[in-house]
């Protein structure tokens, strides 16, 4: 069955997570105006074009690998490349996108409890859904439950036959079965799984524990210099890694980039020459020979022995971290950064002169830097044409935990080989950069560091701040299934921490400002800079544009109903003391959140103290 014929509009970011392959989701079938559920077998695929594969597949390949470390994964092929792997989205157009079929085959009447079990889809829906019974007017209903498994195994329920009658007296009654002829026995609906053994009771077939997506997003490279340049010979990574520091410039980098690749072309080399004379000719009116001259001695002055040198030289001093996968994980979050800011930018001084155009004093326009300033952030800026790729690469069922779960690959499409799936997205975006300076003031006050072991720098060493940053944030203590470990990572985890409750708390303020659905915000975060952005995932309609109305006519206003709005909440006490955040403040939706609501902490952001033991945390945003 395709699910395009028969159920309402659903937008690629929602196929994504809610209807992959191996899911139970609900399906409307237009004829008769009927919901029913129903199993996506497959997608009717085709390869996606203009992403950067193999830097997808290396960032799942470093997942899975994390999963496989801490529990067990199934189906995956080895090495996660593009040798053993593709990256497909559904087909466009007029042909169906996704295929299904109806499941569970079991229906009972609304009225009697009698059970029907049909042989396929098509009896399904050809069928009147009449309970048929003598003197019943009953409709059929379907029993929207199946099994699932931690192993990955799951199936639908199936009727409990009597062993004199079969299924052909069964009636349903509340998570079991009666046959006419034994009334007070009732046949519970439990089973053993045929994968593990292990006993399953039924549940909802659309509970979200049923298919749990595993996914990532990354920002799109493509048509990035710097993407170039980490896939080059020239030490790319460790060139990123001192721009992102700031101990070489843009211009040294425009000159790295320049030069990567050719360096040992002596082809390209004498072109790159011949090019700058003909300029200098141009431009200065000189001869060729000098002009030859002139070019020789500017490429040797911005070739590697220069900029690339100190590039090397800085990163080989200053980084802590060795690992050379850590180091362009890093690197590729600074390229990711640069090309957000590198884009259509809109700063908070061009929001202050787009609120003041309106005549509107009421916006506080004048205040936006202040206020701004005042909850620590170092910059906010508005960004147009985000490239965003999401993926989902496989799923787990019950937990997303490793230990809890089995991480399980999707079915294969093509023979020999496997897959995952994208969504290649536009959109626009609010980027947040904490002020570092004001981070570690705040780390240092509730003792997350120490200024002796931990080599705090100078506070107004903008170059000793990144560097402490990409040293003391680790990266690979981050995973979207698990909480970063506080034993291990205690300065990660506090930094993250902080970093993931501005942001939920900012995501809730702006999707009521906007009239927005909280599902169509998401986040981005940028933890060695620290940063985060907030963007629409769902560029449909009224969202266009409802972010960059927000950062330009009501920023004093979302900033300060945010830090009102997380003061308090409706679990209090219970929140602030026991649970630091829940559903009635700092949660997400799992389709908002990059980290299943792991690492929240409101004390984080308000402050908080027990009054009986004298323990407190200093908020970030305490006293604003």
């Amino acid at each position: 069955m395709a699910l395009r014929d028969n159920q309402m509009e659903r937008s690629l970011d929602q196929a994504l997570y809610k209807y992959l392959p191996s899911a139970w989701v609900d399906s409307y079938c237009k004829k008769e105006r009927l919901i029913l559920t129903a199993y996506v077998t497959h997608w009717n695929s085709v390869p996606a074009q203009g992403i950067n594969q193999e830097r997808l597949l290396w960032r799942i390949g470093r997942l899975v690998s994390v999963f496989q470390k801490h529990g067990h994964t199934k189906g995956f092929l080895f090495p996660i490349s593009a040798k053993n792997y593709e990256v497909l989205t559904p087909r466009q157009g007029r042909a169906a996108d996704i295929y299904a079929e109806i499941s569970p085959l079991v229906f009972f009447c609304n009225t009697c409890g009698r059970v029907r079990v049909y042989r396929n889809t098509n009896s399904v829906l050809y069928s009147k859904r009449r309970c048929g019974r003598q003197g019943c007017t009953g409709e059929l209903r379907q029993l929207q439950m199946v099994y699932h498994c931690k192993c990955g195994w799951a199936g639908p329920v199936k009727p409990i036959g009597c062993k004199k009658h079969g299924t052909s007296r069964l009636r349903y009654d509340h998570y079991a079965f009666i046959c006419d002829c034994s009334p007070g026995r009732r046949m519970e609906m439990n089973t053993i799984c045929p994968s593990c053994s292990a006993w399953l009771s039924p549940d909802n077939a659309e509970n979200p524990g049923v298919h749990i997506p595993s996914s990532v997003c990354m920002i799109d490279l493509m048509n990035s210099d710097i993407e170039e340049l980490l896939s080059s010979d020239v030490g790319g990574a460790s060139v990123v890694l001192a721009y992102g520091a700031g101990a070489i410039t843009a211009d040294d980098l425009s000159k790295i980039i320049r030069m990567s690749g050719r360096e040992i072309d002596e082809e390209g080399m004498e072109s790159e020459i011949a090019r700058i004379a003909r300029d200098f000719v141009e431009q200065f009116g000189i001869g060729e020979a000098l002009a030859y001259r002139m070019a020789e001695m500017a490429i040797k002055n911005s070739n590697s022995s220069g900029a690339l040198k100190q590039a090397k030289d800085f990163v080989d001093t200053n980084l802590y971290q060795a690992d050379w996968g850590a180091r362009e994980e890093l690197a590729i979050e600074i390229a990711e950064y640069d090309a957000v800011i590198r884009g259509d930018v809109f700063t908070l001084e061009d929001a202050m002169t787009a609120a003041q155009s309106l005549g509107m004093h009421s916006l506080n326009a004048a205040s936006y830097p202040e206020t701004a300033r005042r909850l620590g952030f170092r910059s906010v800026r508005a960004c147009e044409d985000i490239s965003i790729v999401f993926s989902a690469y496989g799923f787990t069922r019950r937990s997303y935990n490793p230990s809890e779960a089995v991480l399980t690959a999707f079915p294969s499409e093509t023979p020999g080989m496997k897959n995952v799936y994208v969504n290649h997205l536009t959109t626009e975006g609010i980027l947040f950069e904490l002020e570092k300076a004001a981070v570690l003031r705040w780390l240092l006050a509730n003792g997350f560091v120490d200024p002796r072991r931990d080599n705090i720098p100078d506070l107004g060493d903008e170059l000793g701040l990144q560097t402490w940053f990409f040293n003391y944030v680790r990266l690979d203590a981050i995973t979207p299934f698990m909480p970063v470990s506080n034993e291990l990572y205690p300065i990660t985890a506090a930094v993250y921490t902080l970093i993931h409750s501005a942001s939920h708390a900012l995501i809730g303020q702006a999707a009521q400002l906007c009239r927005l659905d909280k599902n169509a915000l998401s986040e981005y975060i940028f933890p060695n800079i620290p940063a985060f952005m907030i963007y629409c995932q769902n560029v449909q309609g009224v969202n266009l544009g409802a972010l960059f109305n927000l950062f330009e006519v009501y920023f004093h206003r979302w900033l300060s109903s945010t830090i009102e709005s997380i003061q308090t909440c409706i679990f209090d006490p219970v929140c602030i003391d026991e649970e630091k955040a829940c559903v009635g403040c700092l949660f997400l939706n799992e389709i908002s959140c990059i980290h299943f609501n792991h690492d929240l902490n409101r004390r984080f952001l308000v402050g908080w103290r027990d009054k009986s033991s004298g323990e407190q945390v200093k908020g970030f945003w305490e006293g604003v």
